[in-house]
């Protein structure tokens, strides 16, 4: 019994935190954090608590509120399989501002955020007898650097964008305005007190050892679950006969459409496409809110429905739409917020035996692209890199 109780209390608990984040309707979470998290489960003496503050607005849509919280609630059961005896999974709503944009904080945002989640935060570092905290984007470390100030708890940070300048891409503020100066302080504040950084590419470490010299940065690239994203040839045929693909060039596009995913670039990529491969198809798969929007994008940009495919797959359906594709599409206008990327997608195409097209403003997936050849980078300002593309 004494042996079994030392046991017991010898076992230590890693929180893994998000906040101000879609974490039961987001894919990434799944396939970035819930399918790597049970890989512990088999750890006896660790045990993985995931802690997600959730914005209230994320429980349910105005327009359909009854029926979009049943699909929120199906969504978190889905998620709740991942709990085993070692992993614990918890979602906390608070109340926060309704609209997108400020989900990058200005000052009373921030009060207010702060006020709700310390408070929760501290009670779970106690009662779990947390030793350290894996804090995913600013926000989660954020509320980590500050309890561990009162509880002696290290904290990583993992980076995952430049949120002060997304801020700026959201509306949220302008650059050299109080609230980004302050986030640009806070951020460094964040890498230097944190016990390591975790980033995606080799431009996003430039970007932090800019910030500070942090002697613990690791380099991460976006993981792939190889065991839902793979090439299935009988798929793909199948498929691209039931969609009326046979004999077309399937260009892809997966993921989000909104914010600097402009519908309009990634048009604007294809028409670059089809202009030398005239059997070019656009097959978009992305989020149904959004379909009014591409729809009319398409029609500015004078494509017709016979010129593009828009489906709107769960996320254990992605992989399987892929295998549709002959290439994928990598493309974001040429912004700060780009230079870092990599992107869960790139890893996706290549996994489903897509080669990727992509623009050199996604600096990071680029130099990997040049290196392992395993796509083309085109610019729409230089024509000639389109040549790459051979019908």
């Amino acid at each position: 019994m004494e042996k079994f109780l030392i046991k017991k209390m010898s076992k230590k608990t890693i929180l893994y935190l998000t906040a101000v984040e879609d974490a039961f309707n987001k894919a990434v979470i799944r396939s970035q954090v819930f399918r790597l998290l049970v890989r512990f489960q088999k750890i006896s003496n660790i045990k993985i608590l995931f802690l997600a503050f959730v914005p209230f607005r994320f429980y349910f849509k105005l327009n359909s509120p009854f029926k979009t919280f049943l699909v929120y609630r199906k969504k978190r059961k889905e998620i709740k399989q991942y709990k085993t005896p070692n992993i614990n999974i918890v979602f906390f709503p608070f109340i926060f501002p309704f609209r997108r944009k400020y989900f990058h904080m200005k000052a009373l945002h921030l009060f207010v955020f702060l006020i709700q989640t310390i408070p929760l935060l501290l009670f779970y570092l106690l009662k779990e007898n947390v030793f350290l905290i894996h804090a995913r984007s600013y926000p989660a470390s954020l509320i980590s650097y500050l309890c561990s100030k009162l509880l002696n708890i290290k904290y990583i940070f993992e980076m995952r964008g430049f949120f002060p300048d997304e801020g700026v891409i959201y509306g949220a503020y302008t650059y050299n305005s109080s609230h980004y100066l302050r986030w640009k302080r806070m951020e460094k504040k964040l890498i230097q007190e944190a016990h390591s950084v975790i980033i995606e590419s080799q431009p996003f470490k430039e970007y932090v050892e800019n910030i500070y010299p942090h002697p613990n940065i690791a380099l991460i690239p976006c993981y792939v679950d190889e065991d839902i994203f793979n090439f299935d040839k009988d798929s793909k045929d199948k498929l691209r006969k039931a969609f009326n693909l046979n004999g077309k060039f399937v260009v892809t596009y997966s993921g989000t459409i909104g914010g600097w995913h402009d519908p309009a670039v990634q048009c604007d990529y294809f028409l670059a496409i089809k202009k030398r491969v005239p059997n070019a198809h656009f097959l978009i798969l992305t989020f149904k809110q959004n379909n009014n929007l591409i729809h009319s994008t398409m029609k500015e940009k004078g494509l017709v429905h016979s010129d593009y495919t828009l489906l709107n797959p769960e996320p254990s359906e992605v992989s399987k739409y892929l295998n549709m594709g002959d290439v994928g599409l990598l493309t974001i206008e040429n912004l700060a917020t780009a230079r870092k990327a990599v992107s869960v997608k790139f890893g996706e195409y290549l996994a489903c035996g897509l080669p990727v097209v992509c623009t050199p403003y996604v600096e990071g997936a680029a130099q990997l692209i040049k290196k392992h050849e395993c796509g083309i980078v085109v610019d729409l300002d230089i024509e000639n890199t389109f040549d790459q593309i051979l019908p």
